[in-house]
C-alpha cells in the first residue's frame, strides 16, 4: 500500500473562528469538514493507498507547553483515525516537528502584548460624528487610554496578539523532505501564498497538488502555478 502525504495548514481552514477560543466540538467540526473534502478528492483519483495526514499550527508556547488547541485536536484525531474509507486507509497525526526527525519545535506560538503596529488615517472629510471613535483608536495605537492619558495602564495591559512562527516553513520543509526522500504524492491543503515559491521551485511537479478550501479570491501567483502543478479549489 503506497502512501500519499497530506500537509494540512490547520489555522488556514475557512472553518476556523478568528479571534475566538474553539471548543472540542468546534475542532471536531473543522476536522470533519476538511476530512470530507479530502476523502472526496482522493477517492476520485486513487484507491488502495494510505493517506497520511499531518496537521500544522502553532502547537507549543515558548516554555514548550502544548496549547489547548493542540491537545484537543490530537484527541479528535485519535477518535476519528485510523479509518478505512472508499478503498483507502486514512491516518492523521500532529506535525510537532520536521518529518524524518524526533524534534519537537517549541515556541511555534508566541504572545505579543499590546496592539500590533498599524497606521490610522485622519478623520474622513464629511464625518460629523462626535466624539469620533477614530480618535480613540489613534490614542490606543500610541499605547495610552483615550479618556485618561495619565492612566498607568497601557495597550499592553488590554490587548495581545497570538502569532504563529515557523509553521509555513515547516510545511515547506516537510514537502521537500517527501519530494527528495520518497516517491509519494504530496497534497498540501492551504491557500496561503507564503508557501508557493518554495513548493513551485523545489518540488516534483508530477507529484504536487495544492488544495485550497473555499478560497474567496485567486492567488496573486496563479500564473506561476502551471506546467504540471495541480492547484485545485475544493
Amino acid at each position: 500500500m503506497k502512501d500519499i502525504l497530506v500537509l494540512i495548514d490547520y489555522y488556514n481552514l475557512p472553518t476556523i473562528a478568528r479571534g475566538h477560543s474553539m471548543k472540542y466540538k468546534d475542532h471536531e467540526s473543522s476536522i470533519n469538514y476538511i476530512t470530507g473534502k479530502l476523502i472526496d478528492y482522493v477517492s476520485a483519483i486513487w484507491s488502495n493507498h494510505r493517506i497520511v495526514q499531518r496537521y500544522y499550527g502553532g502547537w507549543y508556547d515558548e516554555t514548550g507547553k502544548a496549547t489547548d488547541d493542540r491537545d484537543i485536536i490530537a484527541a479528535v484525531l485519535r477518535k476519528v483515525f485510523p479509518t478505512a474509507i472508499r478503498n483507502n486507509r486514512f491516518i492523521a497525526n500532529m506535525a510537532d516537528g520536521p518529518l524524518g526527525s524526533n524534534i519537537t519545535l517549541s515556541a511555534t506560538v508566541r504572545i505579543a502584548s499590546g496592539l500590533p503596529s498599524f497606521s490610522v488615517n485622519e478623520k474622513p472629510e464629511g464625518c460629523e460624528h462626535e466624539p469620533c471613535g477614530l480618535e480613540a483608536l489613534m490614542s490606543w495605537r500610541k499605547g495610552r487610554c483615550p479618556r485618561f492619558p495619565t492612566c498607568a495602564k497601557k495597550d499592553s495591559h488590554v490587548a495581545f496578539v497570538r502569532n504563529q512562527k515557523v509553521v509555513d516553513t515547516l510545511i515547506v520543509a516537510d514537502a521537500l523532505y517527501s519530494f527528495f526522500n520518497t516517491d509519494n504524492q504530496c497534497i498540501i491543503i492551504s491557500h496561503d501564498d507564503d508557501i508557493l515559491p518554495s513548493i513551485l521551485y523545489g518540488s516534483d511537479r508530477s507529484r504536487t497538488t495544492i488544495l485550497r478550501p473555499d478560497r474567496k479570491k485567486p492567488s496573486y501567483y496563479e500564473h506561476l502555478v502551471e506546467d504540471g502543478y495541480k492547484l485545485v479549489d475544493i
